[in-house]
């Protein structure tokens, strides 16, 4: 997975990356019963996503410095293109998904917040976001996806999962406001 940020204290990254790899792994313990609730294949996808889950940091002030998230969006396109389907995968999994993690200051002040009850989330990124694709109409309401959506850091595994099937907008959820968006917790959206 790539993480594309604006320069901030290195122990708010760390802390989001030890809550993956704590819901991740918590996934692995079987929790009780016989047999226990989780199969030795959803044990294999569990270590299959850690061991490809990698935060690669961009932080280098000069090339963020004022750059939106359409903006990180562009960069990621020209310096991380997306592999062909004859390109080895070399580990970014989620640029050959065509989605990156974004943290800007809107998701360090939620990690400085977060409780048991509003846990930390990140903004996952559509690469390839087209705003002419997703334009509303009469028929299905107003503009409801804005290339990009919020999870919290306990469901990238599910999302990992699931976009194996799906893409991004159809699993987001929807709000013709992209100041309002939820925050999506691995369930998928019941709006549409």
């Amino acid at each position: 997975m790539i993480l594309h940020i604006s320069p901030f204290n290195s122990s708010l990254l760390e802390a989001i990356h030890s809550n993956v790899r704590a819901e991740v792994l918590g996934l692995r313990v079987p929790r009780g019963g016989d047999p226990p609730h989780f199969s030795v294949e959803e044990t294999e996808r569990c270590e299959e996503f850690l061991s490809l889950f990698k935060l690669d940091v961009k932080e280098d002030e000069s090339m963020l410095e004022g750059l939106s998230m359409d903006g990180v969006r562009d960069m990621i396109k020209e310096t991380d293109p997306r592999p062909t389907d004859d390109e080895p995968l070399g580990g970014t999994l989620t640029t050959l998904q065509g989605v990156f993690l974004y943290v800007d200051d809107e998701v360090l002040e939620a990690a400085r917040t977060a409780t048991g009850s509003h846990p930390p989330w990140v903004k996952m990124v559509e690469l390839d976001y087209n705003p002419d694709q997703h334009k509303g109409n009469r028929r299905v309401g107003p503009r409801s996806y804005f290339g990009w959506m919020k999870l919290s850091t306990a469901s990238l595994f599910q999302l990992w999962q699931d976009l194996e099937a799906q893409d991004l907008w159809r699993l987001a959820p929807r709000n013709p406001d992209e100041r309002l968006l939820t925050i999506w917790d691995g369930a998928l959206n019941d709006q549409r």
